[in-house]
């Protein structure tokens, strides 16, 4: 886990009241997608035993000469000596849960760090997006939180350059075309994602279906070509198969969502799944991973009108619809998840965009040590893991606020 603010005298401060920043583990990466997916749950057909996977890690933050942290808000600071700082987070689409439990978290830590929330839905609309990024510059917001795709990237990139505003991407990280990080970005390891997940299905998939022909096992990888934060989980997912079963390179199958008129839907995942699996009878198990649970969903439904539940065994991005449903009792094909807490990137997000507005820190010194070699800037990787219905609860209790605080206290005490 990342120490990435230190709050213990800040939650000691008068003016600081309860905050319970709520674990919606949710539509992990394209933060920034829009997603239907309907509240129904599919129906059990499997039992869940596997452990999950080790988490991620990274070392603690480079310490400054005053004793502070290079590129974080310290204890010392009490925020409310000022006045509340405006922030915007702005965003292609906010229809995904991921996307709003964000919006929630970023506004009840201004309650801590003193600052408003302005949060700006474009509705997919490429124009509305970059008209409000001008206008609200225009109206002297202080820091901007910046949800986008490749394409918004690279174009919003070039306007903070051009109006000299503190700014950070989520999600979709400032590369060059060499894949740099050019500017501050809070991301995930999209490659790695893909590659532990199916990992996961990889060392778990004998624990339900036993001992099998593997020249026999396909793979379905779900995608969004477009999108860079969502297809570069692709290769991940794809060399790992095939690295695990030689055999089985030939049943690897890529389903584009851009190819489905439903496009980012539940019924775009089913469509999809119920076109590959009926026209190949020769592969008898499959695998599947799913970049948002929209899809996963839309691929359970699948596997149930096909008669296919016992022989698929599904691993998702985002947990928010997952665990609803191992909480009502689910316990199908639809095995396990890598879930991302919001406040995980809302906290890094904000906590950079007022360090560089107030000067606490140049851009260039920020998360430092963090650095990937040849970037610019850095990309502030998020942690993952897997988790399953087993585990989850253990998940969310050791990435809670209140365990998080502690690490903290915990770390500034060593």
């Amino acid at each position: 886990m990342y120490p990435m603010i230190t709050l213990y005298k800040v939650f000691k401060m008068k003016r600081t009241i309860a905050i319970l920043l709520v674990v919606i583990m949710a539509l992990a990466l394209f933060a920034c997608s829009k997603d239907d997916a309907a509240s129904t749950s599919p129906s059990p057909s499997a039992s869940d035993t596997p452990a999950s996977t080790a988490p991620s890690s990274a070392p603690p933050p480079p310490a400054n000469a005053s004793g502070g942290t290079i590129g974080y808000l310290t204890d010392d600071v009490n925020h409310f000596d000022r006045d509340p700082f405006k922030l915007a987070y702005i965003c292609f689409s906010m229809g995904s849960p991921f996307t709003k439990a964000i919006v929630d978290s970023i506004e009840k830590f201004g309650e801590v760090l003193n600052y408003t929330l302005y949060a700006f839905d474009a509705d997919q609309d490429y124009d509305k997006y970059i008209s409000q990024l001008y206008t609200l510059a225009e109206q002297g917001y202080d820091g901007f939180i910046l949800g986008t795709d490749d394409v918004l990237a690279e174009r919003t990139y070039e306007i903070g350059q051009e109006l000299g505003i503190s700014y950070v991407a989520e999600s979709t990280a400032y590369v060059d075309k060499a894949g740099k990080c050019i500017w501050p970005s809070v991301a995930q390891d999209q490659y790695a994602n893909g590659a532990a997940s199916m990992n996961w299905l990889i060392d778990n998939y004998t624990k339900y279906w036993g001992e099998i022909d593997k020249s026999k096992l396909g793979l379905i990888v779900l995608t969004f070509t477009p999108v860079s934060g969502i297809h570069e989980r692709e290769p991940g997912a794809r060399e790992a198969f095939e690295k695990a079963f030689p055999e089985a390179a030939k049943n690897y199958f890529m389903a584009d969502i851009v190819t489905t008129p439903s496009g980012f839907s539940v019924a775009g995942g089913d469509e999809l799944v119920s076109g590959i699996i009926p026209a190949h009878p020769e592969i008898e198990h499959w695998l599947i991973t799913a970049p948002l649970e929209a899809y996963a969903l839309g691929s359970v439904r699948a596997t149930e009108h096909l008669g296919k539940e016992d022989c698929t065994l599904i691993c998702s991005f985002g947990s928010d619809a997952l665990v609803a449903y191992w909480d009502s009792g689910y316990d199908g094909n639809w095995a396990a998840c890598i879930p991302i807490a919001p406040y995980m990137y809302a906290i890094p997000m904000v906590t950079a965009v007022i360090a560089m507005h107030n000067g606490s820190v140049d851009r260039d010194a920020l998360w430092a040590k963090f650095r990937a070699p040849g970037d610019v800037n850095t990309m502030f990787q998020v942690p993952y893991e897997v988790v399953t219905q087993s585990t989850y609860k253990e998940f969310m209790a050791r990435y809670s606020l209140e365990a998080w605080r502690d690490e903290i206290v915990n770390a500034l005490s060593q």
